[in-house]
């Protein structure tokens, strides 16, 4: 009878012990990383809507792959990308007459935040956050490699374009010193439906 007693207190004790350490490994936090990178910088918004190729309104609707490219001396991530899907609702420019630039066609976006599994962090170029599913977003476009497209200026051509609970929407004034702010609050008021 003791030594039954012994193996069932084993046998929980064991459960409890791999319960426990499986939830602290399942808990760990994803950090965060940020990479600076050099951008071009714009004095105001005709001076983006200028140097942009393509501007497009549309919403997020997949996040197709991400790459992350590691250095070959020590495997550290050294930079990469998110693929994301966008479906164009609104064409507002399309200067080198690009045949997927259209009205409903779906294009692939190259996004400046990815994560990589194999650190279990998040990295971004400039503190640039993905676009959030189904919520439209104002889009300042230049072609890269693969038929994708990226924002202008990292962040600063990417403007939300939903409801009050966006950061640019909820802000009663822009401070002037903070010009892509400023540029991304006229984009918003130009472009507003």
């Amino acid at each position: 009878m003791k030594n039954r007693k012994f193996q069932v207190f084993s046998f929980f004790l064991v459960c409890f012990c791999l319960i426990f350490f499986i939830s602290i490994k399942d808990n760990k936090k994803i950090e965060t990383i940020n990479f600076e990178g050099k951008t071009l910088g714009f004095d105001n918004l005709e001076e983006m809507e200028e140097a942009s190729p393509v501007i497009v309104l549309g919403t997020k609707t997949k996040e197709n792959d991400t790459e992350v490219f590691r250095s070959d001396i020590n495997n550290d991530v050294i930079g990469g990308y998110t693929k994301s899907s966008f479906l164009i609702s609104e064409v507002y420019k399309n200067n080198d007459n690009k045949e997927d630039i259209k009205t409903n066609s779906q294009i692939t976006v190259s996004e400046m935040a990815f994560y990589d599994k194999e650190t279990n962090a998040m990295y971004t170029v400039n503190d640039y956050e993905n676009m959030e599913f189904d919520k439209e977003y104002l889009l300042f476009l230049v072609p890269v490699d693969d038929g994708m497209y990226a924002p202008r200026g990292v962040t600063t051509g990417k403007v939300p374009m939903f409801g009050s609970n966006s950061t640019l929407n909820s802000l009663n004034t822009v401070d002037s010193d903070n010009s892509d702010l400023a540029i991304m609050r006229d984009a918003q008021l130009k472009y507003k439906k």
